[in-house]
């Protein structure tokens, strides 16, 4: 719930053109259409990193608030491991990164968002080619959970399989976007 009120306070300051924070003011500018304010919300580091957050989050509430397929023991550790993944990216955001950072003045416009990123292919390939990051982590905290708990590799490999393979096709689909827009930008 807080990733995602922090990502709907990233995505409504740029909205609003809310310069005097930093983020914003390295990454938008009034003359922006809204769509390219869009994509400056995850054009850099901080907006990325938040946005790649928000899909851990969300995958995990779908990986581990359902029914239980193994147990209690092995769905407590994988919720563990994304927790523990979850709290790696959220202390880079909290300590080295820092989206939310103000400057001492508000400007009346920002530096705007590189030319090369003002393209339609940046609307989808990021966001992509994040959630299939995110989506590796699933199957990632199920086998450190099985593999702690020695459990054979006969009973969740099928159900790890398919976390996999949304990862896969999440980050083929996003190199496929991130290659036509590279050649349509870039030539």
């Amino acid at each position: 719930v807080l990733v995602t009120l922090s990502l709907l306070l990233l995505l409504t300051l740029f909205l609003r053109h809310e310069f005097q924070v930093g983020y914003v003011f390295a990454h938008s500018s009034v003359s922006l259409p809204w769509p390219y304010t869009l994509v400056a919300l995850w054009s850099g580091q901080e907006g990325s990193l938040l946005l790649w957050a928000w899909f851990v989050a969300l995958l995990a509430c779908v990986a581990t608030c359902r029914r239980a397929v193994w147990g209690r023991p092995v769905e407590a550790g994988a919720l563990a491991t994304l927790a523990a993944f979850q709290g790696f990216l959220l202390l880079l955001l909290c300590t080295s990164l820092r989206p939310f950072v103000l400057l001492p003045a508000r400007a009346s416009d920002g530096l705007g968002l590189h030319p090369l990123l003002q393209s339609p292919g940046m609307l989808w390939h990021p966001p992509v080619t994040i959630l299939g990051y995110a989506a590796f982590s699933v199957p990632y905290a199920y086998s450190i959970s099985l593999l702690a708990l020695q459990q054979p590799q006969q009973r969740w490999a099928p159900v790890v399989r398919r976390w996999q393979l949304v990862g896969w096709g999440s980050l083929g689909l996003g190199l496929l976007l991130g290659a036509q827009w590279a050649y349509t930008e870039v030539g």
